[in-house]
């Protein structure tokens, strides 16, 4: 079996659902992978940048406040659809928030994928549904971006697949552009 990240034709990064993916988000994914199984992470490089996080998971708090990797892309795709991508990851002992919010350009919903990990329990929402493709919906939720100077802030209103009500924000201070997969 194939990992999911793997070298496409184009010589970019295949997302296993028809889009392309960076490198650096392969590495955040399978990250969130390693993580979720409680295994040993390396530190993933690239450019980190001021986040803030703070959700209710469940009724448990969760703020974090530290370096991340945030990105930004008006130019990607998922299933092979234009759209635009936001993200998020912040890792640290314990803790992990993986967040991914797509906007179609032909429009429709806002879409999102999160991937929390505290105390132990591995909560998930993937509302990412084009036509009758989708990557394994999890739980349900909404969220919401408002651009403040080169940063921005995401409200967060979910449902995860272990029952949990997640809801709050994510404050990112700037974002960085995902490498050029050509």
């Amino acid at each position: 079996m194939r990992p999911a990240c793997h070298e496409s034709p184009r010589g970019g990064h295949s997302d296993g659902m028809g889009g392309a993916m960076t490198a650096k988000w392969c590495r955040s994914i399978l990250a969130s992978i390693i993580m979720a199984a409680g295994l040993p992470m390396q530190a993933v490089s690239g450019e980190r940048l001021g986040m803030e996080i703070v959700l209710q998971v469940g009724g448990h708090p969760l703020a974090i406040s530290g370096a991340g990797d945030c990105i930004f892309s008006d130019t990607s795709a998922i299933y092979d659809v234009a759209a635009t991508q936001w993200g998020a990851l912040l890792d640290e002992p314990g803790r992990h928030v993986h967040f991914t919010m797509w906007r179609l350009h032909r429009g429709g919903p806002d879409m999102l994928t999160l991937s929390i990990v505290l105390g132990g329990t591995t909560h998930r929402v993937n509302t990412t549904r084009i036509g009758d493709k989708t990557a394994g919906l999890h739980g349900s939720g909404t969220s919401t971006f408002i651009r403040s100077g080169t940063g921005g802030l995401f409200t967060i209103d979910a449902t995860a697949d272990t029952g949990a009500k997640i809801s709050g924000r994510i404050t990112c201070s700037g974002f960085s552009k995902p490498e050029d997969n050509g």
